[in-house]
């Protein structure tokens, strides 16, 4: 496991170095003025990662209730131990993807490049658009 700084100076787990600064540039956006959160407020994180979002949420809001979602056990481990570094005790973790559907899937780890990890590889080679938007970003 690595380490990495966040540009607030917060030192947190993680997988690879370069994708949690993306990570970190990308969740930023979505605390734009378009979300409004309140202390108090509970946010359902689905697809949560190594748990940035949670870290940089639990570092602006001192009672904001997270609950963190992500199936796949070798990043959740990595959210668990990042959820518990922020002493947020309402910054919930759990093992679980989110569906509509009542049922069990596997999911597709990519451990050179854990955030395109998902229960639908078939995406990354079907979708040749989605592939070069990724590549270009």
């Amino acid at each position: 496991m690595k380490k990495v700084l966040l540009s607030t100076g917060k030192e947190i787990n993680c997988i690879s170095k370069i994708e949690a600064q993306m990570l970190e540039t990308h969740i930023s956006g979505y605390l734009d003025e378009n979300v409004i959160l309140n202390e108090g407020d509970t946010v359902f994180d689905v697809g949560a990662n190594i748990g940035i979002l949670g870290v940089s949420l639990s570092e602006k809001f001192k009672s904001l209730s997270i609950y963190s979602f992500e199936p796949i056990k070798e990043i959740y481990q990595v959210l668990e131990l990042n959820a518990k570094l922020t002493k947020n005790k309402k910054f919930k973790v759990l093992p679980f993807g989110i569906s509509n559907k009542n049922e069990t899937t596997n999911f597709k780890y990519y451990p050179n490049s854990p955030a395109l990890s998902n229960s639908n590889p078939e995406i990354w080679t079907s979708n040749k658009d989605l592939v070069v938007a990724l590549k270009g970003s």
